[in-house]
């Protein structure tokens, strides 16, 4: 399975959409920017979230 990631995902994007070879989404992943924090929620299609480093 192939991955597709429209921008960079570090440049200045707060949210980037993560699809698949047939273009839809599949992921969803938002940087927090809120004090300094490195942490990035991912969130499936399905709508559950994880937080990771």
């Amino acid at each position: 399975m192939k991955l597709f990631i429209k921008g960079k995902m570090f440049d200045n994007l707060d949210k980037v959409t993560v699809t698949g070879e047939n273009g839809d989404a599949l992921y969803y992943l938002e940087r927090d920017t809120s004090a300094g924090s490195h942490m990035i929620t991912v969130t499936g299609a399905d709508g559950k979230k994880t937080r990771r480093h």
